[in-house]
């Protein structure tokens, strides 16, 4: 496994190299998006359009320990996405978007910090290929519950 931090010298290049998102909603659909607009940048510096899968774990499923303060999200089927597929054509960046999470309605979960897991696989052309897979961190932060 690499860190993104770790492909500034090959050909791809994913940014940023762990996403923080802040005041998830809970009870509907909130997009994960950072302030740049995206969740992620992926620049492929090849000749040929590069194919990604993207998918969210928790960190148990990973075998992740959790960062400093925050917990293992309680459930990685929260996450909701259109296409679990990038395409990023030859010399360009591709951006990661539309993909939500839906926290149940419960108080519990208002305020909480959690850590996933954002997978983002290559896939090849070919079978027999080695794969490169990037493991990167998600930090979430859900809305404080509103006073009444």
């Amino acid at each position: 496994m690499l860190l993104s931090t770790d492909l500034e010298s090959s050909e791809i290049l994913i940014e940023p190299s762990y996403v923080k998102v802040y005041d998830v909603a809970v009870g509907r659909a909130g997009e994960l998006i950072t302030k740049q607009g995206y969740l992620l940048r992926i620049t492929n510096k090849t000749p040929q359009v590069a194919a990604y899968e993207i998918s969210f774990f928790s960190c148990q499923e990973m075998y992740k320990d959790s960062f400093w303060g925050y917990e293992d999200i309680p459930n990685a089927d929260w996450f909701i996405y259109k296409s679990t597929e990038i395409f990023v054509l030859p010399n360009n960046e591709g951006y990661l978007k539309n993909h939500y999470i839906k926290i149940p309605k419960d108080n519990k979960y208002y305020g909480k910090r959690w850590h996933a897991v954002i997978r983002v696989r290559q896939k090849t052309r070919q079978t027999g290929i080695f794969n490169v897979e990037w493991l990167l961190p998600l930090l979430i932060e859900t809305e404080q519950r509103k006073a009444r």
